[in-house]
């Protein structure tokens, strides 16, 4: 008997280990640098567990494998759910009202958020949003 694997596992299959997960990343800040124009101190950046990396680097190659979501127009797929691009409004969504094309865009949302606001995804990891939403990709399989 063939078994038909879930579509989403890909991404769904990190729900445990993030539930586990004691700590997604840490705030690396530079102590040994002087901050003087000849030993300039390196701006604080976000280092994440390996986990993590693993999550996002797997959520762009589904994305790239599934074209039919569209996710390079999470934008637009935010907005026609009414959803503005914050993790506010992101993170308020019932996620039980939403299909898995809107789901996915919540996630590539705040993947690409990280860009211009470093925080973002340590943020919806740490309380709660990720987990709903992986959560619901495995219902809505």
């Amino acid at each position: 008997m063939r078994t038909i694997e879930n579509k989403f596992n890909a991404l769904t299959k990190y729900i445990e280990n993030i539930q586990e997960l004691e700590s997604f990343g840490e705030w690396i800040f530079d102590k040994k640098s002087s901050g003087t124009s000849e030993d300039p101190m390196q701006a604080p950046f976000l280092s994440y567990d390996e986990l993590i990396y693993n999550f996002i680097e797997d959520f762009y190659k589904f994305s790239d494998s599934h074209p039919e979501y569209e996710l390079t127009n999470y934008q637009s797929i935010l907005r026609e759910n009414n959803i503005e691009w914050n993790l506010k409004s992101m993170s308020e969504m019932d996620t039980l009202l939403l299909d898995s094309k809107c789901i996915l865009a919540l996630i590539m949302g705040v993947i690409r958020g990280e860009r211009f606001s470093e925080g973002s995804l340590l943020w919806c990891l740490k309380e709660g949003p990720m987990l709903s939403w992986l959560k619901r990709l495995s219902v809505l399989d």
